[in-house]
């Protein structure tokens, strides 16, 4: 059986995350990332990350989908258009299935069942 641990260590100046795996005959290492984060990454993604640990995966998706509509409004014809807008229908109808199943597995009352996607939404640039 595999288990590990998380490890913050410190190695010239600067602070690494590793987690530690081992089992019945070997332990290793595996790098993480350094705990104040990567610039590239927070670039990238448009994210502050202090490890990959802390990514925000909807923030992530909402970054990528501007991304994607930025680039079908530079570079795209109206066939890049429609197929664009195909797609965001598409994942719109999904994304609101799996909050409405959510809300069932939840069952509480702190859960307000008028809440649809609008908000989620309302942080994506359409161009």
């Amino acid at each position: 059986m595999r288990t590990g641990c998380r490890s913050v260590e410190r190695r010239g100046g600067k602070v690494y995350v590793y987690y530690i795996h081992y089992d019945s005959k070997t332990k290793w290492k595996c790098y993480v990332g350094p705990k104040e984060g990567y610039t590239h990454a927070e670039d990238l993604h448009r994210l502050s990350l202090d490890n990959i640990e802390d990514v925000d995966y909807v923030e992530v998706a909402v970054n990528s989908i501007n991304a994607y509509l930025r680039k079908v409004a530079l570079n795209g014809g109206d066939k890049a258009r429609k197929e664009a807008v195909r797609k965001l229908e598409k994942l719109i109808k999904y994304l609101q299935l799996r909050a409405d199943e959510l809300r069932k597995e939840v069952r509480s009352e702190s859960i307000d069942s008028s809440v649809d996607l609008e908000e989620l939404f309302s942080k994506l640039v359409l161009y």
